[in-house]
């Protein structure tokens, strides 16, 4: 939603919003002359405003909904706004169900690097430019597709990524069967004189790319089946180096500032995409080289007593799976999970899946489940996940309680990852600045 305004305020329209609380995103729309207010109010809402834009959190009895629906002003989903902004654009949309903030941003950094000066729209902070949208000039889009109120279906790209498809946002899709016909859609509004890069080795992205033959299709992945095929991969402390081999060429020992398997999956898609327009190698190896990453993506907060904060947007069992081999590569003697569940919907959906995420830490902290708006459903919750963990852990209620156990465990190669939705990222940062040896 602020990238949009950014977007909005950037084209000389007037812009108003408001946020449950004050964030770095409000104030920066504030500085760039937006009318922001912290809550909701139905004074908010004028009879004057041409458009109400409301994100899919945004609940029917929501009071500024309701005022704009009692002057009749024309309500537009997020997904609507981004349609209209990126019309005309020669558009690369990136979607999946994990890995799609990531992959979004290195293909704005190759468009960058090789000089198309694209509009960048993604769904996280940028490190490269300290924001989630880039407002180049140039013809081309590159933005993050979210599926998970089947907006990406409204983006008509030139070139689609699926970085791998899970049961994630089954309160919308409701069943398997739909969440599949959902991305096979997404392939189908891509472009025919386009293509699509997904990945060969997510079974469900697999079996969903034999329906749809008459697109073109690029394969990446470890299997050598894939048409761009990771062949070699040597994990470091200041991240990875790989070799990869297309159709047509071979890269060798490219080099990748993240740690992580999947991180450099996700860069095979980018290498896919530079061989179909027609980029030449020195733009590849330049473009991962100097990639900087996207804020909440195994970023280190801080350090005490040589034990380390680490913040991540983690919150499927799956990402928290691979967040905690990340740090074990990173090097960490022992691996804390301090852990916000999210969505009732989705812990009651994945619940069996999140013991053995968890239970891949040396110990785990549980804070209280992130809403996110849903109703409570009787029996999820944190206590009812930590009841089935093997592991050694603890639950916890609030900042203070947290903190006071953190002082605890300040080890020396002692990592702790704190990994949530919701207002785990604020207790990173204030771990960071309370905690004490």
């Amino acid at each position: 939603m602020s990238g949009l305004a950014q977007i909005l305020l950037r084209q000389h329209h007037q812009v108003s919003g408001s946020d449950a609380a004050e964030n770095a995103n409000t104030k920066k729309l504030q500085e760039m002359g937006a009318i922001i207010h912290i809550g909701h109010d139905p004074s908010h809402i004028g009879q004057d405003f041409d458009y109400v834009v409301i994100s899919s959190a945004i609940s029917e009895e929501n009071l500024e909904l309701k005022q704009a629906r009692t002057f009749n002003i024309p309500i537009l989903k997020r997904h609507q706004m981004l349609a209209e902004i990126i019309r005309g654009y020669k558009t690369i949309a990136v979607s999946g169900s994990h890995g799609k903030t990531s992959t979004t941003a290195m293909m704005g950094a190759l468009l960058t690097e090789a000089q198309y000066d694209p509009l960048i729209i993604n769904g996280g902070i940028v490190n490269a430019f300290g924001s989630n949208v880039a407002m180049g000039l140039g013809s081309w889009c590159v933005v993050e597709g979210d599926e998970s109120d089947g907006s990406f279906l409204n983006i008509q790209p030139i070139i689609s990524v699926i970085t791998n498809i899970d049961l994630e946002h089954m309160d919308f899709f409701h069943d398997q069967a739909t969440l599949e016909k959902a991305f096979q859609q997404f392939i189908e509004n891509t472009s025919i004189l386009g293509c699509t890069l997904a990945c060969l080795d997510d079974p469900l992205t697999a079996s969903i790319l034999a329906r749809v033959p008459h697109h073109t299709i690029k394969t990446y992945g470890e299997s050598e089946k894939s048409d761009i095929c990771l062949v070699w991969l040597d994990k470091g402390i200041t991240g990875s180096y790989f070799s990869v081999k297309t159709k047509t060429k071979q890269y060798d020992k490219l080099f990748l500032p993240m740690m992580g398997k999947h991180n450099v999956l996700n860069s095979l898609a980018v290498i896919g995409a530079a061989e179909f327009l027609g980029l030449g190698e020195d733009v590849i190896r330049e473009t991962l080289k100097n990639f900087q990453g996207v804020q909440r993506r195994f970023t280190v907060r801080g350090a005490i007593n040589n034990a380390v904060f680490v913040d991540d947007y983690a919150h499927h069992p799956r990402e928290i799976a691979s967040v905690i081999k990340s740090a074990r590569q990173y090097g960490a003697t022992k691996i804390i999970a301090v852990v916000e569940p999210h969505r009732y919907s989705r812990v009651q959906a994945l619940f069996d899946e999140y013991p053995p995420a968890l239970d891949m830490a040396d110990e785990v902290i549980l804070v209280p489940l992130h809403s996110a708006f849903e109703e409570p459903i009787p029996g999820i919750n944190s206590a009812a996940i930590a009841e089935r963990l093997k592991q050694s852990h603890i639950l916890i209620d609030s900042l203070e309680e947290l903190i006071e156990q953190i002082n605890l465990r300040l080890d020396p190669g002692t990592v702790f990852l704190f990994m949530g939705a919701g207002k785990i990222s604020k207790w990173c940062a204030s771990a960071v600045e309370k905690c004490s040896v």
